[in-house]
């Protein structure tokens, strides 16, 4: 190996530490604000997680429950029950699926920058 190596390895080593430190500084939180529920590709409704209740879908067979900022699907009409098996969602980009009343329960959320440097 000669300077030249040497230089090339030390600069990578500088750039992919200063991405690091990029990343690790940028402290972006996401936060769930809503839920939003889907049939056959068209957003139907959206719920605030922040009001607890319960929602009868007049558009799909389906019981939603939001408790805690948390959304589920409580009771639904098809043979595998699959959707309720679910539980609980409260992550922005989760879901819960019910395919054969092509539905969608999905999170969304918003991101916070707390710091950027």
């Amino acid at each position: 190996m000669n300077k030249k190596d040497l230089f090339l390895i030390g600069a990578i080593f500088l750039i992919a530490g200063g991405i690091f430190l990029f990343n690790f500084f940028q402290n972006e939180e996401v936060i769930a604000s809503e839920a939003q529920v889907s049939v056959r590709g068209e957003i139907l409704y959206r719920f605030s997680l922040e009001q607890d209740g319960i929602f009868e879908l007049s558009a799909t067979p389906l019981t939603i429950e939001i408790r805690n900022g948390r959304a589920a699907v409580i009771e639904a009409c098809c043979p595998d029950q699959l959707c309720v098996g679910f539980g609980f969602i409260g992550e922005p980009s989760q879901t819960s699926i019910c395919l054969p009343n092509q539905t969608i329960l999905s999170i969304t959320g918003e991101s916070e920058i707390d710091m950027f440097l």
